[in-house]
């Protein structure tokens, strides 16, 4: 079945909210297999489908918008592509000893499915107390493969943050980035190897760094590099890199570059519809 007894003995104790929604969820896309072939049917559809995403929103922490987190500035945009809901993940948080912690996510697929597995996600990241970033990604590759056997992929960024010293890991995820506020250069933060769920035995790689006062860190999901135009030309991480240079070279609050990254990419596709979630998480560390 599509979720195996395993799931539910394993996590049903601190699933909670999130078990609840996946097993509607479950409902309504047994539903969407048979069809819809009124127009009533189709409304209550549309309704659902926006209490799916208020279901949603209830996983992804802190609400999207601008916020401190820690000695963090934070600004999270987060945009389903059929404004209902996505396969986009995050949580940025403190743990109880004071880490920063901030993870994003993008999982295979769109609509309904790909839901489905930020829910997964979100259960398994719940209960999990890894030691590091690395640690926590191949724990999240076994748990996909060898208890849920969901048969569901997703690429991630996560990283660690103590003091100013700070370390990361990546699965098949876009180049994130660190712009420096003394150089104004912008450093990737490159994310290779698989995506996650789909061999057992991956082992991410642990990068450690220090960050300074002023720096800022931008984290995103492939809806915004991989955004196209009528031409077919891609956005790309490149044109990204280079916004972001000239942000932090004219001196714009970098609260307010998530609008401006928007902006540029409304331009840049000349009317062409947005194919992807999108979620862009910028944070400015600011210790007070």
């Amino acid at each position: 079945g599509i979720l195996p007894n395993v799931f539910v003995f394993n996590y049903a104790v601190v699933l909670g909210s999130s078990l609840e929604a996946l097993f509607w969820s479950l409902g309504l896309a047994g539903r969407m297999k048979a069809g819809f072939e009124s127009e009533a049917e189709i409304r209550i559809l549309e309704s659902e489908l926006s209490t799916a995403r208020r279901v949603q929103q209830t996983i992804l922490s802190p609400a999207a918008g601008r916020l401190r987190v820690g000695p963090m500035n934070v600004h999270i945009t987060y945009l389903p592509m059929n404004d209902k809901v996505s396969g986009d993940y995050y949580n940025v948080a403190l743990d109880p000893g004071g880490r920063l912690s901030v993870f994003i996510a993008d999982s295979t697929g769109h609509g309904l499915h790909a839901a489905m597995t930020t829910m997964q996600i979100d259960t398994i990241k719940k209960n999990m107390r890894p030691g590091d970033p690395a640690a926590g990604l191949a724990e999240f590759n076994e748990a996909f493969i060898e208890s849920l056997h969901s048969y569901n992929f997703f690429t991630a960024f996560w990283f660690f943050m103590e003091g100013e010293n700070l370390s990361y890991s990546g699965a098949a995820h876009p180049p994130q980035f660190l712009v420096r506020r003394g150089t104004g250069e912008v450093i990737p933060w490159q994310c290779r190897g698989l995506p996650l769920g789909v061999v057992p035995g991956q082992t991410p790689r642990l990068t450690t760094t220090a960050i300074e006062h002023g720096d800022v860190i931008v984290l995103y999901t492939d809806g915004i590099d991989e955004s196209v135009n009528p031409r077919n030309d891609l956005y790309g991480t490149e044109r990204f890199k280079d916004r972001l240079k000239e942000w932090r070279r004219d001196s714009v609050p970098p609260m307010e570059w998530n609008e401006l990254a928007l902006k540029d990419l409304s331009e840049f596709r000349e009317g062409e519809p947005r194919s992807d979630d999108i979620t862009l998480i910028t944070l400015e560390y600011d210790p007070q």
